[in-house]
């Protein structure tokens, strides 16, 4: 039915064609049948259609080489904490002080530290490597506070980061949209005031909303350098300059306030500033 309505356009559908070949498959080779199972893989559709889940599978995509290089780090720490654990409590199942082989190999180490990591029972093994040595807390704190505590944060926090520069692009984009738009209708000047308005409204409203999404992101940051945003030093200005021909621009240091706000330069404040300090000194001349 789909073919008689759609005809060839039908094909341009890949979740479709995956259903075709996987169904065709398994209807020539009986062994394939088993391949049909894979059609469960057009849940994955869903990823697409909801807006939510559209931006965390982006923001997971755009971060892969922050999250290798956080995963990086976790297996550097987890080699050299499985060397120090392995060197000083390799005996304690061979004497019988341990319930099972945590540290006897460096392959097994790195498990039982893997598990720590998870706060699977880490105490339980703690306390077992402390009734033989009572300074082995020490290791054991400063392993979990370098990987649970920091590393597995870390992690979180790319995640977080990024799902919050994806919002932020969004929210950026609508409001140059919106600006165009609105320089647009400025060059007409047709006289409707209340589209002019309404749309002024919803520039400030939108400014408003990055103004925060900026704010959030920085708190999020914190010593990661993620996304790079220049704060307003003085007064804040319009993010877009209008020219009298209507055409916004963007000036050079991101700023966001109200459109039609007057762009006082920090040049043109500090040269009133210098001609007030000298009309008292030119008024002593004279006398």
């Amino acid at each position: 039915m789909q073919f008689l309505y759609r005809k060839l356009d039908l094909f341009r559908d890949t979740w479709l064609v995956f259903d075709v070949v996987i169904v065709s498959t398994s209807w020539v080779f009986h062994s394939f049948k088993v391949g049909r199972s894979f059609r469960i893989l057009r849940a994955l559709l869903i990823v697409f259609r909801m807006n939510g889940l559209k931006e965390l599978v982006e923001a997971l995509i755009n971060c892969l080489p922050r999250i290798f290089a956080v995963g990086t780090l976790l297996v550097l720490i987890l080699y050299v904490y499985g060397v120090v654990f392995t060197s000083l409590f390799c005996d304690l199942y061979k004497d019988g002080h341990t319930d099972e082989d945590y540290f006897s190999r460096l392959d097994t180490t790195i498990f039982t530290l893997f598990q720590m990591m998870t706060m699977d029972s880490w105490s339980g093994i703690a306390k077992q490597v402390m009734a033989v040595y009572k300074w082995a807390w020490f290791p054991f704190i400063c392993y979990i506070m370098s990987t649970t505590f920091l590393v597995l944060n870390m992690a979180v926090g790319v995640i977080s980061s990024a799902i919050a520069e994806i919002k932020v692009e969004e929210i950026e984009s609508y409001v140059v949209n919106l600006s165009r738009d609105l320089s647009r209708d400025l060059s007409r000047d047709n006289g409707n005031n209340t589209t002019l308005e309404r749309k002024v409204d919803q520039l400030t409203a939108l400014v408003e909303r990055l103004e925060n999404q900026l704010q959030l992101q920085q708190q999020q940051q914190h010593n990661s350098q993620m996304y790079q945003y220049t704060a307003p030093q003085q007064d804040s200005s319009s993010s877009f300059e209008y020219s009298r021909a209507g055409v916004g621009r963007q000036s050079d240091e991101f700023k966001l306030p109200h459109p039609f706000r007057k762009h006082v330069s920090y040049s043109t404040i500090q040269e009133e500033e210098v001609s007030r300090s000298l009309d008292p000194i030119e008024k002593s001349d004279t006398i």
